[in-house]
Protein backbone atom coordinates (compact mmCIF):
# COMPACT_ATOMS: atom_id res chain seq x y z
CA UNK A 1 0.00 0.00 0.00
CA UNK A 2 1.53 3.63 -0.87
CA UNK A 3 -0.15 6.38 0.67
CA UNK A 4 0.38 10.00 -0.10
CA UNK A 5 -0.12 12.86 2.65
CA UNK A 6 -0.66 16.27 0.98
CA UNK A 7 1.16 18.91 3.73
CA UNK A 8 4.97 18.50 6.06
CA UNK A 9 3.21 20.90 8.90
CA UNK A 10 2.11 19.45 12.11
CA UNK A 11 -0.95 18.20 10.71
CA UNK A 12 0.31 16.48 7.27
CA UNK A 13 3.05 14.70 9.68
CA UNK A 14 0.62 13.59 12.36
CA UNK A 15 -1.49 12.56 9.99
CA UNK A 16 1.44 10.00 8.32
CA UNK A 17 2.53 9.02 11.49
CA UNK A 18 -1.05 7.59 12.56
CA UNK A 19 -1.44 6.09 9.43
CA UNK A 20 2.03 4.37 9.53
CA UNK A 21 0.77 3.07 13.07
CA UNK A 22 -2.24 2.15 11.67
CA UNK A 23 -0.70 0.44 8.40
CA UNK A 24 2.70 -0.88 9.63
CA UNK A 25 3.48 -1.94 6.41
CA UNK A 26 2.41 0.97 4.10
CA UNK A 27 5.10 3.08 2.29
CA UNK A 28 3.94 7.31 3.45
CA UNK A 29 4.98 10.05 0.97
CA UNK A 30 4.44 13.24 2.51
CA UNK A 31 4.25 16.10 -0.29
CA UNK A 32 4.59 19.72 0.55
CA UNK A 33 6.50 22.20 -1.47
CA UNK A 34 9.06 23.23 1.70
CA UNK A 35 10.21 21.48 4.21
CA UNK A 36 12.18 21.65 7.55
CA UNK A 37 12.57 25.13 9.03
CA UNK A 38 10.35 26.41 6.49
CA UNK A 39 7.14 24.31 7.41
CA UNK A 40 7.68 25.49 11.14
CA UNK A 41 6.31 28.39 13.42
CA UNK A 42 8.29 30.21 15.96
CA UNK A 43 4.71 31.02 17.61
CA UNK A 44 2.61 28.06 16.46
CA UNK A 45 1.26 26.46 19.92
CA UNK A 46 -2.73 26.20 20.06
CA UNK A 47 -2.87 28.83 22.29
CA UNK A 48 -5.58 31.33 22.31
CA UNK A 49 -5.86 34.34 24.77
CA UNK A 50 -8.93 36.05 24.97
CA UNK A 51 -8.49 39.69 25.99
CA UNK A 52 -10.71 42.93 26.04
CA UNK A 53 -8.77 44.22 22.93
CA UNK A 54 -10.54 41.31 20.41
CA UNK A 55 -11.03 42.94 16.87
CA UNK A 56 -13.09 40.96 14.23
CA UNK A 57 -12.50 41.66 10.36
CA UNK A 58 -15.41 44.00 10.63
CA UNK A 59 -17.36 46.11 13.49
CA UNK A 60 -20.89 43.71 13.37
CA UNK A 61 -18.83 40.71 14.43
CA UNK A 62 -16.53 42.38 16.64
CA UNK A 63 -20.11 43.95 18.68
CA UNK A 64 -21.44 40.37 17.98
CA UNK A 65 -22.28 38.05 21.44
CA UNK A 66 -22.02 34.42 21.34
Amino acid sequence: MHIGVLGAGIIGVNSALQIQNEFNNAKITLIADKFNNETLSAGAAGIFRPGTNFRGPTEEITKYVF
